[in-house]
């Protein structure tokens, strides 16, 4: 909470001013805000989920990398056969019980912003529009963030568009303005 609300909410907040005031981001607003923006994407009972879906293709891809630093160890250094055994033995019990019943500092972890530079930079590569209604209220729920997950943000056809406030909102595309 303190990372999120230091280096994630703070930067951001007066991009959002400048909004609610109508006033031009800078570049270092857009990208606090495009920051912002991934950050409440991720967070989300949706972004849990999809940490636990792709988990067992990070843990076969930590397995990998892991038993090829223990085989290149142990072809160095045959006289720790039987440590690196057994390291490799309790690594192994740790990864599938991470696979298995995963920690909530592994979807803490993901959710830090310096995961997802290339989330980050396509959110910035869009057009943004931002939308005002002084008569209609936007609404937002427990997924703040849309966008078609099956076309994503980093193609032609994406779109993105939140609830920034009650009375404004963001819609980005690449689409010109």
């Amino acid at each position: 909470e303190i990372y999120l609300a230091n280096e994630i909410e703070d930067p951001a907040k007066p991009a959002l001013q400048k909004i609610r005031t109508h006033r031009p981001l800078s570049p270092e607003d857009r990208l606090a805000l495009a920051k912002y923006i991934v950050i409440l994407w991720k967070r989300t009972p949706r972004g849990r989920d999809r940490v636990a879906h792709y988990l067992p293709e990070v843990a076969a891809e930590v397995r990998s990398d892991l038993h090829a630093e223990l085989a290149e160890l142990e072809s160095e250094h045959p006289e720790l056969a039987v440590r690196i055994a057994n390291f490799r033995t309790k690594a192994e019990e740790a990864i599938a019980e991470q696979t298995r019943n995963p920690s909530p500092e592994i979807w803490h972890k993901s959710i830090e912003s310096w995961n997802s530079p290339k989330v980050v930079d396509a959110l910035l590569s869009m057009n943004w529009t931002f939308l005002h209604s002084s008569k209609v209220q936007f609404l937002t729920g427990d997924n703040p963030v849309f966008f078609f997950e099956h076309e994503g943000i980093g193609k032609q056809d994406s779109e993105h568009s939140q609830p920034l406030s009650s009375s404004h909102a963001l819609w980005a595309s690449r689409r010109p303005s």
